[in-house]
Order: structure tokens, then sequence, then C-alpha cells
């Protein structure tokens, strides 16, 4: 496996849980208000939500921008050390 294959993998791992995760409020107590049990689709977030009010179902953060931004560098100097 190249590095490439490891970045690759590590953003797209990045990018699922962020898409999955993004409707959740910042804390666990507000989450289950809204969300009593994980649904089986992706979701947008509640009209209140604190941050990412206004996203659609699947959208992936600023948390991933970043990722990306340093997968970007990872990959032009072509190592991590």
């Amino acid at each position: 496996m190249t590095l490439l294959d490891q970045i690759r993998g590590g953003v797209y791992g990045q990018a699922l849980g962020d898409a999955f995760c993004m409707p959740a409020h910042i804390t666990p107590q507000l989450t289950r208000q809204h969300f009593s049990a994980i649904p089986d689709t992706l979701v947008g977030p509640p009209a209140d939500h604190e941050v990412h009010y206004g996203l659609s179902a699947g959208r992936v953060t600023d948390d991933t921008e970043q990722a990306v931004f340093l997968a970007r560098e990872i990959i032009a100097d072509g190592r991590i050390c």
C-alpha cells in the first residue's frame, strides 16, 4: 500500500464519518433530543443547529476540508516526516 493509498483511505474515512455525524449537536443531550434513534440514511441538521444549520444531508464540514488541505500538502511533499 502506497502513501497515497493510505492518505486517500484516511480522507475517505474522515469525510464519511463527518457526513454521517454532521447533524449531531455540540452536546450528546441535544443530539438525543432531536434524534432518538440513529437514522438509516444521511440526514441534515435540525433548523436550530448551533453550527451546521442550513447544510444539506450528507454534507461534509470544515473538518473534512481541513483534512483535504493537509492531505494535499503531504502528497505534494511525498513524505510524512
